[in-house]
C-alpha cells in the first residue's frame, strides 16, 4: 500500500521561503521585531499570532494564505509582477527581506537611460 505524501505545514512553508531568500533565524526576528527563539518555534510547528503573521508575510514578500495553507500555488515573492511600480515593490520586500530591515525603510530610486 502507498504512503499518502505528507501535506505541507506552516512551518514548512516557512522555512522554504527562508531558504529561497537566504535568510536566517535572526534575520527574520530582526526585520519581525521579535527573538531568534520566536522564529525557531514558528519553524518547529509553531503559528504566529495574526499581527505577527502579517508582519512575518510581508518580510518574507508572501501572503499569509500562502503560509497558513499554501493558497496561491507559489508565494508573492516569486510571481512575476507587471508593471514597474509592482517590480519595484517586489524589489524592495525581497531587500527588506534580505537585509533585517523592514519595507518602509527601504528606499529605492530608478534611472532610466533614454540613448
Amino acid at each position: 500500500m502507498a504512503k499518502k505524501p505528507r501535506q505541507e505545514t506552516f512551518a514548512d512553508r516557512l522555512s522554504r521561503t527562508m531558504d529561497e531568500l537566504a535568510m536566517s533565524s535572526s534575520d527574520l526576528a530582526r526585520s519581525v521585531g521579535v527573538t531568534a527563539t520566536a522564529v525557531w518555534n514558528w519553524r518547529n510547528g509553531s503559528i504566529p499570532r495574526s499581527e505577527t503573521l502579517t508582519a512575518v508575510a510581508e518580510s518574507l514578500g508572501v501572503t499569509k494564505e500562502f503560509l497558513l495553507k499554501g493558497d496561491d500555488g507559489m508565494p508573492a515573492l516569486q510571481a512575476a509582477p507587471g508593471t514597474v511600480a509592482e517590480i519595484v515593490e517586489d524589489a524592495k520586500r525581497r531587500i527588506a527581506a534580505a537585509s533585517g530591515y523592514s519595507v518602509d525603510r527601504v528606499k529605492l530610486s530608478l534611472e532610466f537611460d533614454t540613448d
